[in-house]
């Protein structure tokens, strides 16, 4: 999953999913999850895919943070907010990963 999600490889990102693959399952090296990975490496579109199929913001690395202030860049800070204006009119929300 993570692999794929860094590569850009939306596509098996996707069928990962269908397939059960766990979308916010830690790497065991670095303790992080795909959607940490593709801040860290500026994937935009792999971020823009992981927040909808779901993945869970509220994770935290082995620094305590969230992969929301893992992004350094204001476009990816943005897709988080986006997504979670949008979990807020589904009625729930989890500001606490801000």
């Amino acid at each position: 999953m993570i692999h794929a999600a860094i590569e850009g490889s939306l596509a098996t990102v996707e069928t990962l999913v269908v397939f059960g693959v766990n979308i916010d399952s830690f790497d065991n090296v670095s303790e992080e999850t795909a959607l940490m990975k593709v801040v860290r490496t500026e994937r935009i579109e792999a971020l823009r895919l992981l927040l909808s199929l779901n993945a869970d913001a509220t994770k935290v690395d082995r620094d305590g943070k969230t992969a929301f202030q893992l992004a350094d860049i204001d476009v990816m800070k943005q897709l988080f907010l986006d997504h979670e204006k949008k979990t807020v009119k589904r009625g729930s929300c989890s500001f606490d990963w801000f």
